[in-house]
């Protein structure tokens, strides 16, 4: 995954604006303990999300399939399966 699926994945769910300015413009993350701070203060379903794309991204275990699975509501299981599917890439990419 590049840093331009990450911010398109995320915007697909409405949630890249709320983890932005944790990263620089170049894709590297400013401080991971930020990230953690920023996702913390979302709502479960959110921050699984975000948990769960960042650590892709970053190659980090940051939430298991099973928090998925009890998290998250049909629409955002459908939206993740999509993403899947594509193996996490866009078009654009």
């Amino acid at each position: 995954m590049k840093f331009s699926d990450l911010k398109v994945i995320l915007s697909s769910f409405d949630l890249w604006e709320k983890v932005s300015g944790a990263y620089n413009p170049d894709g590297s993350v400013k401080d991971f303990k930020m990230l953690d701070k920023t996702i913390n203060k979302l709502p479960t379903m959110e921050k699984m999300v975000i948990k769960a794309m960042t650590g892709i991204y970053h190659n980090r275990n940051t939430v298991t399939l099973t928090e998925l699975y009890n998290t998250l509501d049909r629409t955002s299981t459908d939206k993740l399966i999509y993403w899947w599917s594509k193996n996490f890439e866009t078009e654009g990419g």
